[in-house]
């Protein structure tokens, strides 16, 4: 219906890194357990994983223990979805498919506006 249910700034919550608000780590600047594991180039989020750098910053992103898998980029306007019952999968799959599916788009983009990175990904498709 086109008919708007959540506000934007709350939409825009979601997407944000609360690791780094003082209310969610009392003024923490390093988590045990998060930065202390090497988790520190993400963040994470009422969602799930939050991307802190490189092209997907801002993305965000969860897995599951028998493959199900979401991750939404809104600046690429990209969402990936799979529900998949592998119970030793976790989300492999997933992430294959989110990669695949990033990659996809950039040599869409690339080939619209004619770079050449576009022509690389037609000479190597033919």
């Amino acid at each position: 219906t086109g008919r708007r249910i959540l506000r934007e700034a709350t939409v825009d919550l979601f997407f944000d890194n609360w690791l780094a608000k003082k209310g969610v780590t009392k003024g923490q600047k390093r988590l045990k357990g998060w930065h202390t594991d090497g988790r520190g180039k993400m963040g994470w989020g009422p969602l799930g994983q939050v991307s802190l750098e490189g092209r997907s910053a801002g993305a965000i992103w969860m897995g599951g223990i028998a493959g199900t898998f979401f991750a939404i980029d809104r600046k690429r306007e990209l969402v990936c979805l799979t529900f998949t019952q592998a119970t030793e999968a976790y989300d492999y799959y997933g992430e294959r498919l989110w990669e695949a599916a990033k990659e996809a788009l950039a040599a869409k983009t690339a080939s619209n506006d004619g770079s050449s990175a576009s022509k690389r990904y037609k000479r190597s498709t033919t």
